[in-house]
């Protein structure tokens, strides 16, 4: 159906990609083997983080593989082991 076809072309004028919804938040890019625990759901500390910062207790990051692509969101915490680290908030992989 041809206007079946135009209507969705037009609802595509209106869809951003994910990332761009959470622009207001620090941005970290992640090495290998923090992709690799990121996919897992393990937390992230400075060793799995190639740029950017772990962000404060309580606040949200995006949380990026290393060729770039938006992974998840994450939130800075404190370990029990003490150190800060990233926790998985909410993943997009």
């Amino acid at each position: 159906c041809l206007f079946h076809d135009f209507s969705f072309l037009l609802l595509l004028d209106f869809l951003i990609p994910t990332e761009q919804a959470f622009t207001s938040f620090a941005k970290v890019k992640l090495n290998e083997a923090g992709m690799k625990r990121a996919l897992n759901g393990a937390f992230l500390d400075k060793s799995h983080i190639s740029e950017g910062e772990i962000p404060a207790e309580g606040e949200t990051v995006t949380v990026f593989t290393p060729e770039g692509q938006f992974m998840l969101l994450g939130a800075g915490g404190k370990l029990d082991k003490g150190g800060n680290c990233i926790f998985c908030k909410k993943s997009f992989m």
